[in-house]
């Protein structure tokens, strides 16, 4: 599910690629969780190569914005497409979170 995750400037950049779902999400939370507790707390999720995201891979991500939120961090997402917009969109997630296109955008952002 993580195909890529690498430090940039102190901003974390984590890529997904496929599903995020009951099966694959706990490994996600472990390794962002990670990342916090390293002390990084500027995330960016990189969705360009996700195809599917479940309520658990939803809830996930509402989990971590909280952990990174009291951290005072941030968390942005990146390369949504249309059709992965719409869980976000139903669930009220999709306002939570800043979005941009690429992930170059969402580092642009922390500067």
């Amino acid at each position: 599910m993580i195909s890529e995750s690498k430090n940039v400037s102190g901003i974390q950049v984590i890529v997904i690629d496929g599903s995020m779902d009951v099966h694959t999400t706990p490994d996600f939370l472990e390794h962002v969780n990670g990342v916090l507790d390293q002390g990084t707390v500027n995330i960016i999720i990189d969705m360009k190569n996700a195809s599917f995201i479940s309520s658990y891979g939803l809830g996930s991500l509402a989990t971590i914005l909280r952990n990174v939120n009291a951290k005072n961090g941030s968390i942005r997402i990146a390369g949504l497409s249309d059709s992965m917009k719409t869980p976000f969109e139903i669930t009220g997630l999709y306002d939570k979170f800043q979005q941009f296109k690429n992930a170059d955008d969402a580092l642009k952002s922390f500067t």
